[in-house]
């Protein structure tokens, strides 16, 4: 009998995708989550929203372009030279300065036509507080507020379970 509930309560706890502990990502669902959680934070009514969001998509749709760039040259191939090496590293350089005189650029330029700095200080302040949410959100479960709850049998004191 106690098997038997042992069974039924670990099966209730497993995610229906069989993941152990991981959600399914979903872009969309990303994406709206994001968007709600800045607008609240940042506190931003419907009509800057609707201006805003595009600039923000634009806006990283330019630092994707970078970031697949970036990801080439991550995986160079092998028997390269040292010169080969110092122009990738040069180039990947290159390549963070652009991504972020994108982000200037909107920041400073695009982003004030349709939001007040106090309101672009705050999109940039909830984007970082997102990220770690997002994070906390799709990592597996026992990494979900930043500790191991894994047992150690090899450490005393209390254990967190």
């Amino acid at each position: 009998m106690t098997a038997l509930m042992f069974t039924l309560s670990m099966a209730a706890q497993m995610p229906r995708d069989g993941r152990m502990g991981r959600r399914e990502f979903s872009p969309e669902e990303f994406e709206k989550r994001r968007e709600e959680f800045i607008a609240k934070q940042a506190e931003l009514t419907p009509e800057e929203s609707a201006k805003f969001f595009p600039l923000l998509k634009e806006m990283e749709a330019e630092q994707r372009k970078i970031g697949a760039k970036q990801r080439k040259l991550q995986n160079p191939g092998k028997d390269l030279s040292e010169e080969d090496y110092k122009i990738i590293v040069s180039n990947m350089t290159n390549m963070e300065l652009q991504y972020k005189k994108i982000e200037q650029t909107y920041y400073t330029k695009k982003f004030p036509n349709v939001l007040s700095w106090k309101k672009i200080f705050r999109v940039r302040m909830a984007l970082e507080r997102y990220k770690m949410e997002a994070l906390r959100m799709f990592a597996p479960q026992n990494y979900g507020n930043g500790r191991n709850h894994q047992r150690d049998n090899n450490k005393r004191g209390p254990q967190c379970d």
